[in-house]
């Protein structure tokens, strides 16, 4: 074999390996759906606003932590595959999230009185956040069928929470809707994930919040701030 068919035969041999490489990446790498469920933690700040010194106002910082609340999540995008083990992938998620407490008090009437009074409130905190996120993959085991991988990335959108609290006072309803905070959010993504086949990953998500999304009341007395953190498990289906 001269110089000439060795030369030939190592880019016959360069071509089907970039060929088999592109195949196996093209397999990869594709538009996704997903669905996440989990639960969130919630962690509110409310802070009293510089007012000037002829204002009263209550200098008190309250901070609440509240957990678990459930959440869902849908998500669509695409991911592209360098190799075999690493990644970039792009999409939009939208997070809805629910949380309330109910107390129920009856009163007896004084004086050995039959009627009693009943008073009821409930109480209910929904989130929502919708962001556009880039993280990048890396799967560091592969096997034939499956691969084990991790993720990191980082988000950004919007984010919202609103109070509602309903009053039933024998008989009469009072319901009192309340911005809780709302603004820009700048989520860190990390998580791990498993791939089954081709078309197939299921994750763990933990999403950690950075800045909080605030609003002040009507009043500009107080400003509250929220962060939520997520952690949640995932499907993704690849077409």
């Amino acid at each position: 074999m001269n110089t000439k068919d060795l030369k030939v035969l190592s880019i016959s041999a360069l071509l089907a390996a970039c060929l088999a490489t592109l195949y196996a990446q093209e397999g990869k790498s594709g538009v996704f759906i997903g669905v996440e469920g989990g639960y969130g933690i919630n962690f509110e700040r409310i802070d009293p606003i510089t007012l000037n010194a002829e204002q009263q106002q209550d200098p008190t910082t309250t901070t609440t932590t509240r957990y678990p609340y459930a959440v869902l999540g849908i998500k669509a995008g695409y991911g592209h595959y360098f190799s075999q083990k690493l990644g970039l992938r792009g999409y939009a998620i939208y997070h809805y999230g629910v949380n309330g407490y109910w107390t129920n008090e009856i009163s007896s009437q004084q004086g050995g009185g039959t009627d009693a009074t009943s008073t009821r409130n409930n109480t209910t905190y929904n989130s929502h956040q919708v962001s556009a996120n880039v993280e990048a993959v890396w799967d560091f085991l592969q096997l034939s069928q499956t691969s084990l991988g991790v993720y990191a990335g980082l988000g950004i959108g919007y984010g919202s929470l609103a109070e509602s609290q309903e009053n039933i006072d024998t008989g009469s309803t009072t319901t009192t809707e309340t911005n809780a905070g709302s603004g820009l959010i700048l989520p860190i993504n990390i998580g791990l994930e498993v791939g089954i086949g081709e078309h197939h990953r299921a994750e763990l998500n933990f999403r950690i919040p950075t800045i909080a999304a605030s609003f002040k009341d009507n009043l500009q007395l107080r400003e509250h701030k929220n962060r939520n953190l997520i952690i949640s498990v995932g499907y993704t289906y690849i077409f």
